[in-house]
């Protein structure tokens, strides 16, 4: 991450592990960044319960990007963002997302992400909008072999006229 902060003034995380009462060391990483995050692992009984099935998000920001910035939250682990508005007042938003893995069990659920992002552009008042992170839906060139949530993600993008800047 320190490494990032050296070229980036946007850096968004998934797999964070934090716990809650980690998730302020997310403004500590570097002294020029804020940071903002939501955790998945679930404490009961002050003791970590397994590896559980994912673990969080968070997005950093330059500080002297904070009076443009502002957080998107869901309240979710999977899903944040952050709507950064110019010197012009045009103002654009990046998502933040670590969707399901990809499995049949999980289809319900990936849909359901799916819907949030639709949400979240839609009620945007921008086109600009970008989504990032782990999609977890391998997507091939050629379109052969796309596993189950690369055709689902492929149709998603389609259905909302949305560009894939990323295959790989």
């Amino acid at each position: 991450i320190q490494e990032l902060t050296k070229s980036a003034d946007i850096i968004l995380l998934q797999e964070t592990w934090l716990l809650e009462f980690e998730l302020h060391t997310l403004s500590t990483i570097h002294l020029d960044f804020y940071g903002k995050g939501f955790t998945a692992v679930d404490i009961e009984n002050q003791s970590i319960n397994g590896r559980g099935r994912y673990g969080g998000i968070a997005i950093m920001w330059r500080k002297t990007l904070g009076h443009m910035c502002r957080i998107i939250s869901f309240n979710d682990p999977r899903i944040m963002g952050i709507i950064i508005q110019n010197d012009k007042g045009s103002e654009f938003q990046v998502l933040n997302v670590y969707m399901p893995t990809s499995c049949n069990q999980n289809s319900d659920e990936f849909l359901y992400y799916l819907s949030m992002i639709e949400g979240a552009i839609s009620a945007f008042q921008s086109p600009l909008s970008f989504v990032f992170g782990d999609l977890n839906a391998h997507i091939s060139h050629t379109g052969h072999d796309n596993h189950l949530f690369g055709q689902g993600l492929l149709k998603f993008c389609n259905d909302e006229n949305l560009v894939l800047s990323d295959l790989d």
